[in-house]
């Protein structure tokens, strides 16, 4: 079982395609080859950190990330230059976080946040990384209820963001998105805040 920073896991046809995370993986990437099966990984008292590529997806089917609250962090890293990849979707439930660092990307992935006013679904950016490409493809982030987005001095590139009641925050260095797509239902965008 890979679980090092320098080692890849690879995923392909199987006719098991929902998995359980309970323990903390560390990861070069995560590579689903051509014609793998669209997988589902949850995390039950676990994380994954990516020091590498991060996620690769090759399959041409949309590749799942379930993060759910749980008793211990539930969450995953992107470290160095590591993606979230393309065709994939994070679901960020209540205890749930996704972490960017250094320069790492969220790709062109998708990322729902739903959290609990006691239990945060959160996203950070730290340090150079971005939410999303320079490029046209770009992160799309949907932000309800009890969801956080927090960006340091990272920018968040051409990342969309629809914002349904939960709350993003960018400080006076950082960058915003090209486009905010919507801002309703007592969501909350802060640009600026020290």
């Amino acid at each position: 079982v890979p679980n090092s920073q320098p080692d890849i896991a690879t995923f392909a046809h199987s006719s098991v395609t929902h998995l359980s995370l309970s323990s903390i993986v560390r990861l070069g990437g995560m590579v689903f080859n051509p014609g793998a099966d669209g997988f589902s990984l949850t995390t039950v008292a676990g994380s994954i950190t990516f020091y590498g590529a991060g996620v690769v997806n090759n399959s041409g089917r949309m590749q799942f990330f379930n993060l759910v609250g749980g008793p211990a962090f539930q969450g995953i890293g992107f470290l160095n230059s590591s993606s979230a990849g393309e065709a994939t979707t994070y679901n960020v439930g209540a205890g749930g976080s996704v972490d960017f660092d250094n320069f790492a990307t969220a790709g062109s992935a998708n990322f729902v946040l739903q959290g609990t006013p006691e239990d945060r679904a959160v996203i950070y950016f730290f340090g150079s990384s971005s939410g999303g490409r320079s490029t046209a493809a770009s992160g799309t982030f949907t932000v309800l209820k009890g969801g956080f987005v927090i960006f340091g001095s990272a920018t968040a590139g051409n990342a969309t963001f629809d914002v349904a009641g939960g709350n993003m925050e960018f400080p006076p260095q950082g960058e915003g998105g090209q486009r905010l797509s919507d801002c309703h239902e007592g969501g909350n965008v802060v640009f600026g805040s020290e």
